[in-house]
């Protein structure tokens, strides 16, 4: 997107995408062209502090839900263990206390 040199002249052009072609609109050269330009670089870089926040925003989660799934795992393990102890043995999903005289695994 930009200002386009012609003849010698500039000219402003806004480019965008449609499908796989990439469209190229011409704006104009006066200086009221000046302020739509402006405008336009404005809104580039608001889109792209957007998608900078977006991206840390995401590898803030993706690291919060790894230690989370680490401390979930621990915590799965140490209830394990704790219930094996205590007597509970797992049955199809539960966890039941052993009888006497049952064999454990």
């Amino acid at each position: 997107m930009g200002w386009e040199l012609r003849n010698g002249k500039r000219y402003y052009y806004r480019k965008f995408r449609k499908g796989r072609q990439v469209i190229s609109e011409y704006v104009g050269k006066s200086e009221v062209v000046e302020f739509l330009f402006m405008s336009d670089e404005a809104d580039r870089n608001k889109k792209t502090r957007s998608r900078i926040a977006w991206k840390r925003h995401k590898d803030e989660a993706k690291r919060l839900h790894k230690g989370v799934s680490q401390l979930a795992k621990i915590i799965t393990g140490l209830t394990r263990a704790s219930l094996l102890t205590s007597g509970y043995h797992s049955h199809k999903g539960q966890w039941r206390k052993r009888r006497n005289g049952q064999r454990g695994n």
